[in-house]
């Protein structure tokens, strides 16, 4: 079964545990957020957590080095004028 950071029974009810960022911590006026999941089941709670957790809603909204292109290294004057 999949660990979701956060996820916590409290009775029979799934909730996850979200930390706020420091920068917004008196926006939200608390150091975290316990978020019910509305659900008893164990793989319906991982689900609804992971989505909840990830701003966009799937865990690959991380950018990684798969996605990020390299940084150029030399700029042409053809590519200055086209980004001008």
């Amino acid at each position: 079964m999949a660990q979701v950071e956060g996820l916590n029974l409290r009775g029979s009810r799934w909730y996850v545990r979200i930390v706020i960022p420091n920068d917004l911590k008196e926006a939200f006026g608390c150091f975290h957020k316990n978020i019910a999941l509305g659900t008893s089941e164990r793989p319906q709670a991982v689900l609804k957590a992971t989505l909840k957790r990830e701003p966009s809603g799937w865990p690959q909204s991380r950018p990684s080095a798969a996605n990020c292109p390299l940084p150029l290294l030399v700029v042409t004057p053809e590519m200055s004028a086209e980004l001008a």
